[in-house]
């Protein structure tokens, strides 16, 4: 389809998480990646009953997945 090898999908992120108990979760999560396909970043701590859907990103087109300067990252930048 593409005619030479396909492009990789990309992502980057950092995340910093700060806890007072198991439920009592808060935190950052920086990072960028490719405008294709959805991204999702989901926070799910076992025997705590603490799960949150953080992050979601649709897709924008597979064109998307071409590198920069082509076709430029998403950046994002969340507080839970």
């Amino acid at each position: 389809i593409f005619g030479i090898a396909p492009p990789n999908i990309d992502y980057n992120y950092t995340v910093n998480m700060n806890s007072t108990s198991n439920s009592n979760v808060s935190g950052n999560i920086v990072g960028s990646h490719d405008r294709a396909p959805n991204h999702e970043i989901a926070l799910y701590i076992p025997e705590s009953g603490f799960g949150e859907l953080i992050y979601t990103s649709g897709n924008e087109g597979f064109n998307n997945l071409f590198p920069e300067p082509i076709s430029p990252d998403r950046n994002f930048n969340v507080t839970f």
